[in-house]
């Protein structure tokens, strides 16, 4: 085993999940959702109503820059009790594993959702999950949570479809305090969470927002 495989599977062991958190395992039968790279104008709605439909709760890690365009989905996604992280505020100037002036991104998307809205974020997921030492300082300051996740939808693939999405969730016998990444911005994903959410509470699973978990 290589030494970052070493750190990697040490790290959600080694750090207190007030500062990092990929899932708790104390939280029995239990998931979070989550999504990224919102708000959009037609599909962060339909997911939206999936969620409704099924009374599931999630966590939005939104764009600033997108934001700014879509604010009435942020106003609905607060008012039906849905829950806001930080995830950059472009995401473009993400390369090889930097983002170019993250205090910079963070704060102006931190600033913008409490001038916006009155509301404070405590959760920050990194673009791409690449957690760079200067992102993970300006969480320290600011008492934010790096979130990260512990099963991955896939649903960002070009040919991701709806059986390939539920499939990669239902990659566990056992859902204790486990994140999923989701993407709300393509047509496959609210489909396949129609589908995932009633089968995963059949199966006697629960659903929290990520700040649950912390």
């Amino acid at each position: 085993m290589m030494i970052r495989d070493l750190i990697k599977k040490l790290m959600p062991v080694a750090i207190p999940r007030r500062f990092i958190i990929w899932s708790n395992p104390g939280y029995r039968n239990t998931v979070s959702i989550s999504f990224d790279d919102g708000p959009h104008p037609i599909h962060t709605p339909r997911v939206l109503d999936v969620l409704q439909k099924h009374n599931v709760k999630a966590t939005f890690f939104v764009l600033g820059v997108h934001v700014k365009k879509y604010p009435d989905v942020i106003i609905r996604l607060l008012n039906e009790g849905h829950e806001i992280g930080n995830h950059s505020f472009t995401h473009n100037g993400y390369f090889k594993g930097v983002l170019n002036s993250p205090e910079k991104e963070l704060s102006l998307t931190n600033k913008l959702i409490l001038d916006m809205f009155g509301y404070t974020i405590q959760l920050y997921r990194p673009p791409y999950g690449i957690l760079s030492i200067r992102s993970l300082l300006f969480c320290l300051r600011n008492r934010m949570t790096v979130a990260k996740w512990s099963i991955d939808s896939s649903d960002y693939m070009k040919k991701a479809s709806i059986i390939n999405i539920v499939s990669s969730c239902l990659c566990k016998r056992r859902y204790d305090g486990d994140i999923m990444l989701f993407h709300d911005h393509n047509d496959a994903t609210p489909l396949a969470l129609d589908e995932l959410i009633p089968f995963l509470k059949s199966q006697g699973v629960g659903f929290c927002k990520i700040s649950h978990l912390v």
